[in-house]
């Protein structure tokens, strides 16, 4: 018979002896970037010391273990092995993790005598929540009051599915949190089918992310939401709002810019653009100048270029004005002509330019030439001996074709 094993006491390995545990709750483990494919079964188990650890069940033995599967419940667990926790996501505090094996034994246990919680939550406050952002080291839990709910799912209607919530926290602080796809429609769905809609929601394993400074809780596969008094920690935050005199049955709806999303043709897009009142205002006048006149700097300097390029060839463009008269480009704005005479001087300037360069670059060569063949000079007088066909052969034959 093996002995019994508290969750605190387990260390990496395989573990034979047994554990009473309850089973919070558990959810699928998907991968999108794989069209959903099932990688887990993840679960959250509790013991009697209120230690809170994550399980895991490979996708090749959830048909095993599923119809086993019932939250709330305590189970006899034991044959399992235990592994370091994942330093990213992490669902509790444990330092490590169960997963489940082929020779694995999990049995509910009607009769355990074992005084276990029911419930256990990992609360986080808003300052804990922005030091937690786009981090992606844990998924803690959340609790507030129902500020609004703003929601894009309609029936048959293919396409993305968003939900969000958001909380007022304690201290008058609101936070939104946001559901996509299977989640934002369970979610729907589950308020859609309350009795009222709720004055408090409670969601679990939620990533918080801040996008342009504001910040955001995504929910994950792993994330439950319960509402009201479906939960202990749910029903003391609800009833210290009734407490303070808020009236569930009076207060108006929290459902606010809900956006129905209806199919639109082309042709009645395109009807709406022609018949639709302009939404687009002009810029402002000095705005507008300042365009225009960063426009004509470039039209000017691309203008410029083309007359240096056919002054290089010897031509002379037709379409160039060689008088003084004002070119006017646009009706908007007045630009200073470019004479053919005023691009001779800066193409003669800059020929002497690159001749200086050219100059200069030759007589750095010869000069390091120079250098060098004094060097094999002195070691091959050093040496006694000069080697015919080296290096200094070869320089020689450079400096006579550079002279």
């Amino acid at each position: 018979m093996s002995s019994y094993v508290l969750l605190a006491n387990l260390r990496a390995g395989r573990c034979s002896n047994t554990a009473e545990v309850r089973l919070l709750r558990f959810w699928e483990a998907r991968n999108v970037r794989k069209d959903g494919e099932l990688m887990s079964l993840d679960m959250l188990l509790l013991d009697e010391q209120s230690t809170l650890i994550h399980g895991s069940i490979n996708s090749s033995r959830v048909d095993t273990f599923r119809s086993r599967l019932s939250e709330g419940s305590v189970y006899s667990l034991s044959g399992f092995d235990v592994a370091r926790a994942n330093p990213k996501f992490r669902l509790s505090d444990s330092p490590v993790s169960i997963r489940f094996n082929d020779g694995t034994f999990f049995e509910p246990k009607t009769d355990s005598d074992k005084d276990i919680p029911t419930e256990l939550f990992r609360f986080r406050s808003h300052e804990q929540f922005l030091a937690l952002a786009n981090t992606n080291r844990e998924l803690p839990d959340i609790v507030g009051e129902v500020s609004s709910v703003r929601s894009t799912i309609t029936d048959g209607l293919r396409g993305p599915q968003r939900v969000m919530v958001t909380l007022r926290l304690e201290g008058d602080v609101n936070v939104c949190v946001s559901m996509f796809d299977d989640r934002a429609v369970t979610f729907q769905t589950k308020f859609d089918e309350h009795v009222s809609e709720p004055r408090v929601i409670l969601f679990t394993s939620i990533n918080p992310k801040v996008v342009g400074g504001k910040l955001f809780l995504n929910a994950t596969s792993g994330t439950h939401f319960y509402f009201d008094c479906e939960t202990a920690a749910g029903k003391e935050h609800y009833e210290k709002l009734v407490g303070d005199g808020a009236n569930s049955s009076s207060s108006k709806s929290k459902v606010v810019s809900a956006q129905k999303i209806e199919p639109l043709t082309v042709a009645e897009l395109n009807q709406y653009v022609l018949a639709a009142d302009p939404q687009v205002k002009l810029f402002q006048t000095e705005s507008f100048i300042s365009f225009m006149s960063t426009r004509c700097a470039s039209r000017q300097a691309r203008k410029r270029r083309q007359l240096i390029r056919a002054a290089k060839r010897g031509d002379r463009p037709d379409n160039v004005s060689t008088s003084n008269a004002t070119h006017v480009a646009d009706p908007v704005y007045v630009t200073e002509p470019i004479l053919y005479e005023q691009v001779t001087p800066m193409i003669h300037r800059q020929t002497v330019s690159d001749d200086a360069k050219k100059a200069r670059a030759l007589r750095v060569r010869k000069k390091v030439c120079k250098l060098q063949l004094q060097t094999n000079k002195d070691v091959a007088s050093t040496s006694g001996t000069r080697r015919r066909g080296t290096k200094t052969d070869t320089i020689n034959l450079n400096i006579s074709k550079i002279s």
